[in-house]
């Protein structure tokens, strides 16, 4: 037979010894007595009971022993509660109380960075143009109040049907008039309503996509512009022109979207009259005026014209 003593009657024997007894006593009043117990008790229509105060000790101990408010930290990787970055709060359900955990200001604005993040998707943009808002733009133009009453009637019709109408923007203007900041406070209303979004500046990114095709990620990056369900092309028209990016980048890109009803936003210096001779001459100096008419007859499906005017912004 075997002489080990079982851990219950262990626990009992050691919680009967008298210095034991008294510090256990002791802590129980103080959990009882401290003032988020004692209102929770006050407030709540419980039966108190010794037997009540015994199952829920536990429970009023380790809500107490958290910030019961967001601590401040710089991140909720530093978080000095149990769950980093949750806060503990009461529920009575059925006469019993219960603890729950719910987001602290610190991890509810690390959760919007987060899904920024996520629906924002920047591709060679500078960080000040992804902090453009239409508040901040400027209207002193007719096409400027123009570009903000469409801006408006799309985001309307998204609020009114769940559904991205089919035309964007084709803002064109001479350089530094500000179609970049349009472009990109268009974007941020979007995230604000939680469409996804691509903003991709077409120079850069067509040098990227050429190297991706070594280190394997090219479909996976064309892929995602084709579908995104907002896109934007940054100074389109301004990138080296050659039968590949034309044809197989940009042409692939805007079929998909076409076909599929998807939105495209354009900036550019060249209004579409000249895009079509742009893409008509690749950078070898082949003329082809069919493929030139073809990329751009896509685009002028997809969106509506708008000529910026004004001083420049930028020198």
């Amino acid at each position: 037979m075997s002489n080990i003593e079982p851990i219950s009657e262990a626990l009992k024997r050691v919680a009967n010894i008298p210095s034991f007894q008294e510090r256990y006593e002791k802590m129980k009043k103080e959990i009882v007595e401290h003032p988020e117990i004692q209102k929770l008790l006050n407030d709540s229509d419980l039966n108190v009971t010794e037997d009540f105060i015994q199952q829920n000790l536990t429970t009023f101990h380790e809500y107490i022993n958290q910030s019961r408010t967001c601590c401040g930290a710089q991140g909720t990787d530093q978080c000095t509660n149990y769950l980093n970055g949750f806060i503990p709060t009461f529920a009575i359900r059925n006469g019993k109380v219960e603890l729950n955990y719910v987001p602290c200001q610190q991890k509810l604005v690390e959760d919007e960075q987060r899904e920024v993040k996520r629906m924002l998707r920047s591709f060679h943009m500078s960080p000040e143009i992804l902090e453009a808002s239409l508040e901040n733009m400027e209207m002193n133009t007719k096409s400027r109040l123009q570009i903000a009453d469409y801006a408006a009637d799309f985001i309307s019709i998204y609020k009114a049907t769940n559904e991205l109408p089919r035309k964007g923007l084709y803002l064109h203007g001479l350089y530094g008039t500000g179609k970049t900041y349009i472009l990109g406070a268009l974007a941020n209303e979007f995230i604000k309503l939680k469409v996804q979004t691509a903003v991709v500046f077409v120079p850069e990114f067509f040098r990227e996509l050429k190297s991706s095709l070594d280190d394997g990620t090219y479909e996976e990056k064309i892929d995602f512009i084709k579908k995104v369900p907002v896109l934007m092309l940054d100074d389109l028209g301004a990138e080296a022109n050659s039968e590949w990016t034309r044809d197989e980048v940009l042409g692939s890109i805007l079929n998909y979207r076409m076909n599929n009803h998807l939105p495209l936003f354009v900036s550019s210096n060249l209004n579409y009259e000249e895009l079509e001779r742009f893409y008509s001459r690749i950078t070898k100096g082949d003329i082809d005026p069919f493929k030139g008419s073809r990329i751009v007859q896509r685009v002028i499906a997809m969106t509506h014209e708008f000529e910026l005017v004004g001083p420049r912004k930028r020198q």
